[in-house]
């Protein structure tokens, strides 16, 4: 598979994926679920909408079965949380700075 920007520039492309790929959905919501994900007509959608990945149909439902199995690992989920848990902090901390920056 190659990796696309923008799945709608190589729409006609087989086997592409776009920065709405695998890693980005997992890592953006700790709630997904086997009916966020549905492999049709050669495309991956998340969420019935946003077309993921496209190519043989084959591919796409073993891309799907991947996805989640990882979801389903309670390894995985819980490094997931550690993810959010960080990155919240993260972010909480840069507007911490940015004020204080300000005040300054």
């Amino acid at each position: 598979m190659t990796h696309k920007n923008n799945l709608k520039e190589y729409s006609n492309e087989p086997n592409t994926y776009t920065d709405n790929d695998v890693f980005n959905i997992i890592f953006k919501n700790q709630e997904l679920d086997v009916h966020d994900l549905d492999a049709k007509e050669g495309k991956l959608l998340y969420q019935n909408f946003t077309n993921v990945a496209q190519g043989e149909k084959l591919d796409m439902e073993k891309l799907k079965k991947v996805i989640l199995e990882l979801i389903s690992n309670n390894e995985i989920k819980e490094f997931i949380e550690e993810y959010h848990n960080i990155h919240k902090e993260l972010e909480n901390k840069s507007e911490s700075f940015k004020k204080e920056i300000r005040e300054i």
